[in-house]
């Protein structure tokens, strides 16, 4: 991955260059935006002006590089377009064009880490589950970028939930993406811990956090994406608890074993 003419922003900017072998010019390839596979964006389709092809023939050639936004701000959805022209010898002014579409990542998907492990501290009501962070679209890469999650309130809350208020859900950063394939996506590459807290047997209660994924740049800058991932413990009257996080859940009776992610 990426798929054919897509790619991902590679942190925030669009990397080219050439990468010569050593002892063979003609296999000098031209590299298109920073993705998954290299030496997949080589010169590619029809022959735009004669010959070419990605190789260097003769004594040089320019790489240009065009942008093409098609959004208001450098965050947005658009494309670039990479124009090799021979400078010098028998096919001097020959030249090529290629582009790559640039794809912001439009969404997430959470998967369990361990389907039948729900973590749990025996005689409290506690419940938790590990959980991976999956992006879309599955036909990008997006291993150059960092990922994280937002600040949130903490909403429709009742019960011990009052009493022990959960406060905001703090802004963090899980770190790398890693890379995929076109019917997974890509990963995040540390999960997720989502859980209650513990209570020695607690008069139920539950709250909401509506929490923000976000994309983070090579200038630190955190952009949100996507719908929020919504995270809702539960805790009902006879301690029995299930926490719920992005159509993800585990339950645990207050009396089950003590058992961990």
């Amino acid at each position: 991955m990426p798929g054919p003419g897509l790619c991902a922003i590679a942190r925030g900017k669009m990397t080219t260059g050439w990468k010569e072998y050593a002892g063979n010019r003609k296999n000098t390839r031209l590299y298109g935006a920073r993705d998954d596979s290299a030496g997949t964006g080589r010169m590619s389709g029809p022959d735009a002006g004669g010959k070419g092809s990605g190789h260097r023939r003769g004594g040089g050639s320019t790489l240009q590089r065009i942008w093409g936004l098609h959004g208001a701000t450098a965050h947005s959805d658009g494309f670039v377009v990479l124009i090799l022209t021979i400078k010098s010898g028998p096919s001097a002014g020959k030249w090529k064009s290629y582009q790559k579409d640039i794809v912001l990542p439009s969404g997430t998907r959470m998967t369990r880490m361990n389907p039948g492990s729900v973590w749990h501290v025996y005689g409290h009501a506690s419940a938790g589950i590990a959980l991976y962070y999956w992006l879309d679209p599955t036909n990008v890469s997006f291993k150059y970028l960092t990922f994280g999650e937002g600040t949130c309130p903490a909403t429709a809350a009742t019960g011990i939930y009052v009493t022990t208020p959960p406060g905001n859900h703090p802004q963090n950063t899980f770190g790398a993406i890693l890379g995929g394939n076109q019917t997974t996506g890509c990963r995040v590459e540390v999960e997720d811990h989502a859980s209650t807290e513990y209570f020695p047997w607690a008069p139920g209660g539950t709250f909401t956090w509506s929490i923000p994924t976000e994309y983070i740049d090579d200038t630190s800058t955190r952009h949100s994406f996507g719908s929020n991932s919504i995270m809702t413990p539960t805790i009902q009257a006879n301690g029995y608890t299930t926490i719920w996080k992005a159509g993800q859940a585990g339950s645990a009776a207050v009396d089950a074993p003590t058992s961990g992610w």
